[in-house]
Order: structure tokens, then C-alpha cells, then sequence
């Protein structure tokens, strides 16, 4: 089962898998979604975590597939533009246009969006990394491409960088109606719940949705 394999990389595993824990955990993290955006407003979400390898990737990716399988339109936008793995999670290997491209106006999003095997699931690569990241994210392209998207689907899911590294998953947690924080069990600290604690704090979050990884139960973080 997929639930026992021990993955080398994050990839798309729930549409082979739908009856497996992770399948069922992830269902549980949709629901609570729903409940938490009101039924209505859990349309644009962040996933990030403090650091690397706490699973933000692998949350993202199937948290779209589980999305994808109950009839929406989903795509996945990887944001993390110093540390590209989305395309690898989807066995896509071409990263030559995604973000970077389409926020300098290089490339069009029609041309830059690719499909997965489940016509209902998308994915926009990150592309090649850029010299200013955190800046891309000011200039008003970023708007204007959550405006687009959120046009063609259903549920726009950003994986950003870690928070505790740069800027950026800030910077598109302020633009979301849910931000998911990912912690691993075994693994994170309890610094980086401190972390979460000032995210918090600073930027006033109403509500974060918390996830925490290889035991897969959720939680609310509530102002």
C-alpha cells in the first residue's frame, strides 16, 4: 500500500490509492476546509511549513488530487521558485515556463499551465528561478494572475516556500482565503510552532488551518 512506502520524493499518489489512510486523511483535511471557508470561501489556499521537507509539496499535490476527484477543477501553482518540485511530484520534467515566466509577461498562462491525468487536475510549474523571487510577488502580476486563474477553477492551491526560509509564503498567505501550515511528526521542532505563533501575530491570520504530516489529523488555529 501506498501508505506503507517510504517516499524519496513527493508525488501525486491518492488517484492510485483512493482507499488508503492518506486518501481518507485528506478527505478529512477537505471537509474541514469547508467548514472553515463557510461552504463558500476556501477557494484560494497556501500550503506552506517552516522548513524544508515537512511535507508541504506532498500536502499540496494531493490535497488537489483529493479535490480533483470530487468533480472540481483544481490546479496547483508552485510558488517556491528558488526550489522547484511540483513538476517533479506530477513526473513532469520540463521546468523551462511556469511562475517566473508568466509574472515577467515572457509567457502567456494558456501556454504554461499543464495537465495531469486527471483532466480536472492542473498544475503551473515554477519555472526558472529567478534573481528576485520575493519581488515577482509585488509588482501586480500576482494579482492579476489569482484574478485569472480564479476564473478557470474551482480551487487555486499555491505551494509556497518554507516561511521560516524567505518572504514569499507571506506574501501569498495575505492573498488566500486558507493558509495551511504543515508540521512532520518526528521531525519539526517546537521552535517552529513559536514560528507559526509570530506568523500569526504579525500579520493578524483569523485562521490557519494546521496539518500535521505522517499522522495526517487537523486542527484550527483560531484568533
Amino acid at each position: 500500500k501506498y501508505t506503507k512506502e517510504k517516499l524519496t520524493e513527493s508525488r501525486l499518489i491518492v488517484n492510485k490509492s483512493l482507499r488508503s489512510e492518506i486518501s481518507e486523511s485528506l478527505r478529512s483535511i477537505r471537509t474541514n476546509m469547508e467548514f472553515l471557508g463557510g461552504g463558500k470561501n476556501n477557494k484560494i489556499i497556501s500550503v506552506t511549513s517552516t522548513v524544508g521537507s515537512e511535507g508541504k509539496t506532498f500536502v499540496s499535490v494531493n490535497l488537489a488530487g483529493i479535490l480533483s476527484l470530487s468533480n472540481r477543477k483544481v490546479i496547483v501553482v508552485d510558488m517556491d521558485m528558488r526550489k522547484p518540485r511540483i513538476h517533479k511530484a506530477f513526473g513532469y520534467e520540463d521546468n523551462s515556463k511556469g511562475i517566473s515566466t508568466v509574472l515577467i509577461g515572457k509567457h502567456t498562462l494558456d501556454e504554461s499551465i499543464c495537465t495531469s491525468e486527471n483532466e480536472n487536475l492542473h498544475f503551473l510549474c515554477a519555472g526558472p528561478t529567478p534573481p528576485n523571487p520575493s519581488e515577482l510577488l509585488l509588482n501586480g502580476a500576482f494579482e492579476k494572475l489569482i484574478n485569472d486563474l480564479s476564473k478557470k477553477y474551482d480551487h487555486i492551491i499555491f505551494d509556497t516556500p518554507p516561511s521560516g526560509v524567505v518572504t514569499d509564503a507571506i506574501l501569498v498567505m495575505k492573498r488566500v482565503n486558507i493558509p495551511i501550515y504543515v508540521f512532520r511528526a518526528d521531525f519539526s521542532k517546537k521552535s517552529f510552532v513559536k514560528n507559526l505563533m509570530r506568523i500569526k501575530h504579525i500579520n493578524k491570520f483569523n485562521n490557519i488551518a494546521l496539518v500535521l504530516n505522517l499522522l495526517f489529523t487537523v486542527g484550527i488555529l483560531s484568533a
